[in-house]
């Protein structure tokens, strides 16, 4: 069976493959994408999960900070209903502040003009948007210290706030950093030193024990907030909306999980010889973080000295925990240094070692040859050598968007 499927910005692969060797490949929205993400955070906002519609939630006066995630698929679109929803409950445009968790270069690379094109005319130059960085303490509140005495620091854009909208991508439960409802606040909007505390190797190796005390704080960190609202966009296929869902911030965080679990997960009798693994969404898709992402989902299924092949448009110059891989010729070492520097792109970095101490990978990307090449894995110029390379395999899957999907094989049992 031929089917095409996307990755990238706007590219797809044209591949030879049963419909029930792809896992994710969810059925794209119709019409335009932005317009039906905006159309859908609008309904879900007057119908909540558990609590009243955002129109009463708030009152004129309120400042209000809209938390964003910035893995959200069409962003700009869902802050544009949300802003919307505010101005007609009376919240005025200067009490309004859009938050990313996003490097400020970003403000001069587009962001910042391109999210104004989706705000009302009447709130532009009025609305706040900030960027937030970690290392910024003069952008930091103190809130609280936790029941183990730990220091609760959080953007003072958060904390300032009357009321506080985040918004987040929903996730598969055994995603790396999701552990809570609450994990858009918290430890996303939080100091340098908290977010390394939550790069530990522990978290990295999937401690239950550690995540289950990351929960613990993310909950109480929220409780101490007072945040009781949420938003939860899951993901479709190539930048789509599968579901918008807002209300009270637990019931939404487990309602989305099921949904995505439902869309994006699936069981396998056996494990492929060749993992496809697509990364298909806008530039804010493309980055090293969904590459490790998608490495781990095809490293949890693919056969013993099987081969994965990971097709997107990363273009983004590696982190020092990549360029310490590349640097090194002895892997186990720098592995060591970045379990204990712990930097940005520690899960990417950590997510690669491990697929290629499993199988063979293959990147087709935007990336320097030379980059690619330094990190042990072959770089791919073209969708027709990913093509060739499945014809030459006798089992194959695709993850189609495998930033998103998760999938287990019965033979061998799962790895994580």
């Amino acid at each position: 069976m031929s089917i095409e499927v996307p990755y990238g910005i706007d590219s797809s692969l044209k591949l030879d493959v049963p419909a029930e060797s792809v896992i994710g490949a969810c059925e794209s929205m119709s019409g335009e994408r932005a317009a039906h993400a905006r159309a859908e955070t609008a309904a879900a906002l007057t119908k909540p999960i558990q609590f009243p519609p955002l129109i009463e939630s708030v009152v004129p006066g309120d400042h209000v900070t809209v938390a964003i995630d910035p893995e959200v698929p069409q962003g700009d679109s869902i802050v544009a209903a949300v802003v919307e929803s505010l101005r007609r409950a009376g919240v005025v445009a200067r009490d309004i502040t859009l938050l990313y968790a996003t490097d400020p270069a970003h403000a001069t690379n587009g962001h910042h003009a391109a999210l104004e094109k989706f705000l009302p005319d009447e709130t532009r130059g009025e609305i706040h948007i900030v960027y937030h960085d970690p290392a910024k303490r003069d952008d930091l509140s103190y809130l609280a210290a936790t029941e183990r005495g730990r220091g609760v620091y959080l953007h003072r854009a958060i904390c300032d706030a009357d009321f506080v909208v985040p918004i987040a991508c929903t996730h598969s439960g055994a995603a790396l950093g999701c552990y809570a409802a609450g994990s858009t606040i918290y430890p996303l909007f939080s100091d340098e030193a908290t977010r390394r505390r939550y790069r530990s190797p522990r978290l990295l190796d999937f401690n239950a024990e550690i995540e289950d005390q990351a929960r613990s704080e993310i909950e109480e960190v929220t409780w101490l907030l007072g945040s009781q609202f949420g938003i939860q966009v899951v993901p479709g296929r190539a930048d789509t909306v599968l579901a918008v869902l807002t209300g009270e911030i637990n019931a939404v965080f487990e309602r989305a999980r099921e949904l995505h679990e439902a869309a994006w997960h699936k069981d396998l009798a056996a494990r492929p010889s060749l993992v496809v693994a697509t990364i298909a969404g806008d530039p804010a898709s493309q980055t090293w973080d969904n590459l490790g992402r998608a490495l781990s989902a095809a490293a949890n299924i693919v056969a013993d000295n099987g081969s994965i092949a990971i097709c997107c448009d990363l273009a983004t110059d590696p982190g020092p925990a990549i360029l310490a891989l590349a640097g090194m010729d002895d892997r186990r070492r720098a592995i060591h240094e970045i379990r204990k520097v712990r930097p940005l792109d520690s899960s990417a970095a950590l997510m690669l070692t491990r697929a290629l101490e499993r199988a063979r990978v293959y990147l087709l990307s935007r990336l320097d040859e030379g980059v690619v090449e330094a990190l042990d894995v072959a770089a791919v110029d073209s969708a027709e050598d990913i093509e060739r390379l499945v014809k030459r395999h006798k089992s194959c899957i695709v993850l189609a968007g495998a930033q998103h999907a998760t999938a287990y094989a019965a033979e061998n049992g799962a790895l994580r």
